[in-house]
Order: C-alpha cells, then structure tokens, then sequence
C-alpha cells in the first residue's frame, strides 16, 4: 500500500511542478519511482527544486530522469504456426529497429522511439541476453552494500516474456547451467555461485518467495 501511496503523491507532485504537462511524463514518472533504487524522498525533493522558467525546468527534468532505470525492448522471431503466431497488423505494427530506437508505423506515419537502453534483435540468445543485462544488476545486488534490485518484464501474451525470464519450462528442474535457462534461474544459479566463493569470510542468511499473478488469481 504504501509504494502506491509514495507513487500516486510523487506523480500529483511532479504534474503540479511541471505546470500541467503531467501526462507528458506519465511513462518516465512512473519508471522512476517504481524501479529506480533513489529513494523516493530524493526523487521528491528534487521535484520540488524544479525552477517553473522554460529552460532551467528542461534542464533539471532531463536530470531527474537519469534516475529511471534501463530500459531493454527484445524482439520476438517470426513465428509462422500455433497459438502464438503473428497476426494481420491492425492497429501499429513493426516498422524496423537499431541497438537502441524502435520504429512503429500506422496508416498516416511512422514513430521512432528511443527509450530503449538497448534493443534485443530476434537473433539474440539466451546468454546473449545474460551477458547484456545482468552483469550490473547482480553487482548491486551481490556487494555487500547490496541494493535492491528489480526485474520487470512487460508485455502482451505470446511475446516472450515467460522464455525470457524462465526458459523453456523442463529445463528448470536441471541442477546443472542450462544454456536455455532465462533470467531468474540464472539470478539464482549466480547468487549461489557467489555464495559458495565466499562461504570462508562471509556467513549468508538467503530467504526466497515468489507470488504468480495469473487471471486474477494469486499463487503463492
């Protein structure tokens, strides 16, 4: 409850500062204050010194967003057959990308986003998406002056999330690295790694939970 307090007031805040111009921010905003590792009463604060005159307010704003986190777009390939195959375009649809912009096209345009950290092509691999990720994840999470650390997939059904995070699900049981395994199972697979090469300086207490949000229904 009260990250979604701390999140609805930093949002009325920061539309207030900027005169109005809130839901031009609304992606950024709420990046920044639900994933970001600054603590919200920074993030706050900094709000608060945001000068009202036109180019001072850009200026600060451009750094209040470098608080927000990386951001990584992966490309699903083609697929031809079964339940998760491309349909006809209706709405937008994929018009090209390059390591870090997105280009999506309608009827009268084409936009170009360049939100993304980095784009992941539909040639990349399991480990390809290890190697460009987690690296300074696991190394805030694993210093001894850790940080929280989150790790939020988003997207529609049949876009790879669950691949991407997980992997193809038989492989999970394995005790040994799985060059398929997704993101988690390799999370895990590190931070015992870590554990284990350090057991002789260091005592561990490690606790694990995990909550499934399906069809509204919660698996605990």
């Amino acid at each position: 409850v009260e990250p979604c307090e701390d999140l609805r007031k930093g949002y009325a805040l920061l539309g207030n500062v900027l005169g109005g111009q809130g839901k031009l921010w609304v992606l950024p905003i709420i990046r920044l204050l639900t994933f970001s590792s600054q603590p919200i009463v920074e993030v706050k604060s900094m709000a608060r010194k945001l000068s009202k005159s036109g180019t001072a307010r850009r200026k600060q704003l451009l750094e209040l967003r470098k608080l927000s986190p990386d951001v990584y777009v992966r490309l699903r390939p083609k697929v031809e057959t079964g339940g998760h195959a491309d349909g006809d375009a209706v709405e937008k649809w994929l018009d090209g990308w390059t390591h870090d912009t997105i280009s999506l096209a309608d009827r009268h345009d084409t936009t170009r986003y360049t939100f993304p950290t980095r784009v992941l092509g539909p040639e990349v691999s399991q480990d390809d998406v290890d190697r460009i990720v987690l690296p300074p994840l696991m190394q805030s999470f694993l210093t001894f002056e850790g940080t929280d650390v989150m790790l939020f997939a988003y997207g529609q059904t049949g876009t790879g999330k669950t691949h991407t995070m997980f992997g193809p699900i038989p492989k999970l049981v394995s005790d040994t690295f799985e060059p398929d395994w997704g993101l988690l199972p390799r999370i895990v697979y590190q931070t015992h790694a870590h554990i284990e090469n350090n057991t002789e300086t260091t005592i561990f207490h490690l606790h694990a939970s995990a909550l499934e949000f399906f069809q509204g229904q919660v698996c605990d």
